[in-house]
């Protein structure tokens, strides 16, 4: 290096004080924005599992309470199967106006039956 003067040891210092300077100023605006980037990410993942919860919250009480009120027919059912069973000829007028008063028809369970009897 004849025709170049060797760099002085505070040049390489000033050069690489600059550079260390740029550096870090540039990492810490980058960490910044990563963590900035990731405390949104966060908010978003909370935002939809909440909903999510909500969601299933809501859909499994529809569920829930679709199921009682299955159960809640099934038992009035059963209860109907057994007013049915025990039935006489003498009753079985009764209990036809009973389960009309009441809001069921056996007129398709009756039509059914009618059509399976020999």
């Amino acid at each position: 290096m004849r025709g170049q003067a060797a760099p002085k040891p505070t040049d390489e210092i000033a050069v690489n004080s600059n550079f260390s300077t740029n550096f870090r100023a540039e990492r810490d605006q980058t960490i910044a924005r990563l963590t900035e980037q990731r405390v949104q990410l966060d908010r978003e993942i909370e935002e939809l599992s909440c909903e999510i919860n909500r969601r299933q919250g809501h859909q499994l009480a529809i569920l829930e309470e679709g199921l009682a009120e299955l159960k809640r027919e099934r038992q009035e059912l059963i209860e109907n199967i057994a007013i049915v069973e025990e039935a006489t000829a003498e009753t079985w007028q009764d209990i036809k106006i009973g389960f009309s008063h009441v809001g069921h028809s056996l007129d398709g369970v009756l039509n059914g039956a009618e059509q399976n009897s020999p």
